[in-house]
């Protein structure tokens, strides 16, 4: 561990591919032994908790970070951070907090429009040389967007009216833990029940909420060049037709060249993002009969007192639909000063 990261990866992807060689040998002349408590009616796959290294993703795999200055997020810090008010001010009130659909207006890049179904953003104006028990502003916001049959799409939207999404009881997926991005949704390793199994219970929802994406784990323990944990990835719902490949470097495209899904914040400086090319989505939400629900849960925070009752906050929701013409509407953006307030379904949606 004390090479240079680019020695270490290539002396452990070729110790990894030596073992897997060892480990098929061994697999096509014995007989392997099954765990009495395996849950499992079909053959498990081989060595499916050693991939450690994963070699479809690219080297270029940049760290993540914070600032959200990027060209896929429009909305820029001083817009969120600098109003020019007091603290107790700017944390109380709605001054400079992004709406939602300034995040989801269509972004020109190169010869494409992306459109945003996932990231997570943060911005502080704290500099490393500030004074301790100096005060420091913070805003931080999580935008998920949510696939829906069309037919329950407009009662879903309506039913979040005021909602507060602190806390994160709308359904998220689990991280996927084994196969490579290059193989992803496809390969056994991620099993035919990839997103049956890992959500919560629904039943106090007014709809199936289906995320957009999944959350792909790329380096948890062994590969320690990898400056990334996680990269978020389409939902398997968008691979239906079997035309989408991984384009070796940060999303999926069709044969031609063009890319449907990018995470560009694997190869750029930026938060950590998922985009839909904007003529694409609106195709397959067509194919699938679904509609599309986007949620964005913030905090405003001011921090730095030794006296944390000194230290102030609010919680702000938004949500947000794409209408058949493919244009977003949104709704109001809402303030809360507690953080449980109007926070989960049976409690927050109005009768």
């Amino acid at each position: 561990r004390s090479k240079p990261g680019w020695a270490e990866r290539i002396g452990k992807k070729y110790q990894w591919t030596a073992m897997y060689q060892l480990a098929s040998r061994l697999h096509d002349n014995v007989e392997r032994k099954k765990e009495k408590w395996s849950r499992f009616s079909r053959e498990s796959l081989i060595l499916v908790k050693a991939r450690k290294i994963d070699p479809t993703l690219s080297h270029k795999t940049v760290r993540k970070e914070d600032d959200a200055r990027s060209w896929w997020i429009k909305p820029a810090e001083e817009q969120c951070l600098n109003d020019g008010s007091s603290d107790d001010k700017w944390s109380a009130d709605m001054d400079g907090i992004p709406q939602l659909r300034d995040f989801l207006s269509a972004t020109d890049h190169g010869v494409q429009d992306f459109r945003l179904l996932f990231s997570d953003l943060s911005w502080t104006n704290r500099d490393k040389d500030m004074e301790p028990n100096t005060p420091y502003r913070v805003v931080w916001i999580m935008i998920r967007s949510y696939l829906v049959r069309k037919p329950k799409l407009s009662g879903a939207y309506d039913r979040l009216r005021g909602c507060n999404f602190f806390g994160r009881w709308m359904p998220e997926p689990d991280p996927l833990l084994y196969g490579f991005a290059g193989e992803y949704p496809w390969a056994p390793a991620f099993g035919a029940d990839l997103e049956e199994w890992n959500y919560e219970d629904q039943s106090a929802l007014p709809a199936v909420f289906k995320p957009s994406w999944n959350q792909l784990v790329v380096e948890w323990e062994y590969d320690t060049t990898m400056p990334r944990r996680h990269i978020a990835v389409p939902s398997n719902k968008f691979f239906s037709q079997g035309d989408l490949w991984w384009n070796g470097k940060d999303g999926y495209a069709l044969a031609d060249g063009t890319v449907v899904f990018r995470n560009p914040s694997v190869t750029e400086q930026g938060p950590e993002s998922l985009l839909a090319d904007v003529d694409e989505l609106g195709k397959r939400l067509k194919e699938l009969n679904m509609g599309i629900i986007w949620t964005m849960l913030g905090e405003k925070m001011v921090l730095g007192s030794n006296d944390h009752e000194k230290n102030l906050w609010s919680t702000f929701s938004q949500r947000a639909y794409m209408d058949e013409d493919d244009s977003i509407r949104s709704g109001r953006l809402v303030l809360f000063n507690d953080r449980e307030k109007n926070a989960g379904p049976r409690d927050s949606w109005p009768s």
